[in-house]
């Protein structure tokens, strides 16, 4: 299983993948979230 680090505070993070509308952009493979 590989990792991204995302340098973005955790609500800018979670508003782009609640976007039902932008959801086919980051979506196309399994993915799982992680909150450290």
């Amino acid at each position: 299983m590989s990792s991204i680090v995302i340098n973005a505070p955790p609500d800018k993070v979670f508003e782009a993948v609640s976007d039902l509308n932008r959801h086919a952009n980051w979506a196309a493979a399994d993915i799982s979230i992680i909150a450290e």
